[in-house]
C-alpha cells in the first residue's frame, strides 16, 4: 500500500519524479527481493511438510510470516499464518494450530472453549460475528475451511459445523467459480464424527426416551454426512484426490450397512 502511493505522488510531480526515480528503481528492486526470498521460503515449507519434516517446515513459515509483516502484505500473512497450523497439526499442536488460524482470520472477538459441552447461544453468537467480519478473500476462505477442521479435531464439532457451513455459503457467494468440493469434504467429515458421536451416546444413554432422540439423531447425521459427500463426488470440476476421498467413505458406509 505505502509503496503505490509514493508511485502515484511521484507521477504527480515531473520534476521529483526525475529526481528520485534512481532510488525509488532500486527501492522497488530491494522489494522484489525480498518478497521473491518470502515466496521461497514459503515454498520450502510446503517441501518439508511434504517430508513430514513439520518443525523446519513451522520455522521456513514463520521467517515468510515475518517477512510479509515488513511488507504489509495481509494475504501473504494470512496465507503462511495458514501454513503454520499445517506444521502445528503434524505435530500434534492442535490448540496451537487453531490459535494461529484465528490470529490468521483477525476473529479476535471469538475465542473458543477446550471442553466437549456444545455451544450456548452466546457462544454461538459470539462465533456468528466473528466469521461475518472476516472478508470472504480465497485465502480467508481457505482458513475458515482450516479452522472448522482443526476445530472438528479438537472435539468441537458443532463450532466446527458453524464455520464449515459459513465458509461453504461464502465460497458459493463469490463471483469467481471456486471449488467448493474440499468444503463439501469437510463439512461431510464434521457430519461423520457428530455420527459417530452419536453412537457412543446412544450405547452410554439408558433412558428410553433419551435412546430414541438419540436413534433420531444418528439417522439425522448419517444421512447428511452421506449427501455432502455424494455433493463431492456429483461435482464435475472437484480435484480427483478430494473426489477419491468422498467415494472412499462412500463405499466404506455402503459396506457397513450390510454387515
Amino acid at each position: 500500500m505505502k509503496i503505490t502511493r509514493r508511485r502515484y505522488l511521484f507521477c504527480s510531480v515531473a520534476g521529483f519524479l526525475i529526481a528520485v526515480s534512481k532510488p525509488s528503481r532500486l527501492m522497488a528492486q530491494n522489494v522484489n527481493k525480498i518478497t521473491e526470498q518470502a515466496e521461497l521460503l514459503t515454498e520450502k515449507g510446503h517441501e518439508l511438510l511434504n517430508q513430514g519434516k513439520y518443525l523446519e517446515a513451522l520455522e521456513a513459515w514463520k521467517e515468510a510470516t515475518n517477512i510479509y509483516r515488513q511488507l504489509h502484505f495481509d494475504e501473504g500473512i494470512a496465507g503462511n499464518l495458514i501454513n503454520q497450523n499445517l506444521a502445528l497439526q503434524g505435530l500434534g499442536l492442535y490448540l496451537n494450530a487453531c490459535d494461529v488460524l484465528l490470529s490468521a482470520l483477525k476473529m479476535d472477538t471469538w475465542r473458543y472453549f477446550p471442553t466437549l459441552n456444545a455451544p450456548d447461544k452466546s457462544s454461538k453468537k459470539a462465533l456468528y460475528t466473528a466469521i461475518y467480519q472476516v472478508k470472504p478473500t480465497p485465502v480467508n476462505l481457505l482458513g475458515l475451511q482450516n479452522l472448522g477442521d482443526i476445530l472438528r479435531l479438537l472435539g468441537k464439532l458443532d463450532e466446527s459445523e458453524i464455520v464449515l457451513k459459513e465458509t461453504l455459503s461464502m465460497a458459493q457467494q463469490m463471483t469467481l467459480n471456486a471449488d467448493i468440493s474440499s468444503i463439501l469434504l469437510s463439512l461431510g467429515d464434521t457430519k461423520q464424527s457428530m455420527y459417530e458421536r452419536s453412537i457412543v451416546e446412544y450405547r452410554w444413554i439408558g433412558e428410553l426416551l433419551f435412546q430414541k432422540d438419540t436413534v433420531t439423531k444418528i439417522q439425522k447425521n448419517a444421512l447428511i454426512s452421506l449427501d455432502y459427500y455424494q455433493q463431492v463426488n456429483n461435482t464435475t470440476n472437484a480435484p480427483i484426490a478430494i473426489k477419491l476421498q468422498a467415494r472412499r467413505v462412500l463405499a466404506s458406509c455402503c459396506h457397513s450397512c450390510f454387515q
